[in-house]
């Protein structure tokens, strides 16, 4: 079990952290606050004894992928609503449409806990797991050609040496796409899964609530 070297230290960095718009509204925790005290622990010679849990592992990746908002701010809370917060590679494979939309859809909320718009979180599992099944043919344009290449090899897409990058993305969505009709019902659970689809009795349900949650 993973301990503090300063656990005082924190304890009072974590009140100013959670008293503080930046990272989500004042006075309410958030996984970017909890980010933030990650960093400012460390800046302020605090450590860990033993190993860290699965938790902090994740939280160490959350916090090298520089979050913030679609104008590059750190603050989410600007007055008049939350902004949306997205690693800042997440914001670069959206079209300034789907920016928008995501933005909205969190700042209509009104509430801290908003789930994202498709495409944001398509780009969420590109930038998080290098899943890149669930991104349009767009946003897999905004990729490089080097990590299409990448994907081609990984997918075993016939030809490839032969694509340029337009080729290359219009292939895998396509590959993407036909193989995301075709799963079985494991494999669907896991994807209902990942768009927090907790209960579905059934295959045709489960494909159902995928769709719904996609649109």
């Amino acid at each position: 079990m993973t301990r503090y070297t300063k656990p005082e230290m924190r304890e009072h960095l974590k009140e100013e952290v959670k008293a503080s718009a930046k990272g989500g509204k004042a006075g309410q925790w958030s996984a970017r606050k909890a980010q933030l005290l990650a960093q400012q622990y460390k800046e302020h010679g605090g450590g860990y004894i033993g190993p860290k849990d699965k938790r902090g592992k994740h939280l160490d990746h959350w916090t090298e992928q520089e979050w913030q908002t679609q104008q590059g701010s750190g603050k989410a809370d600007t007055g008049d609503g939350m902004k949306r917060y997205l690693p800042e590679r997440a914001w670069k494979l959206l079209t300034e449409d789907q920016k928008r939309a995501t933005d909205q859809k969190k700042r209509s909320a009104k509430k801290q806990f908003v789930p994202n718009t498709r495409a944001a979180r398509a780009a969420r599992a590109y930038v998080d797991h290098g899943d890149a099944t669930q991104l349009d043919e767009e946003q897999l344009q905004r990729l490089s050609t080097q990590e299409l290449r990448q994907l081609a090899r990984d997918f075993d897409i016939h030809g490839r040496s032969n694509m340029n990058k337009t080729g290359l993305a219009h292939t895998l969505h396509e590959g993407f796409e036909k193989a995301n009709t075709t799963m079985k019902k494991h494999e669907l659970q896991e994807k209902a899964g990942s768009f927090g689809i907790k209960q579905a009795q059934n295959k045709d349900m489960l494909v159902h609530e995928i769709i719904r949650m996609s649109q």
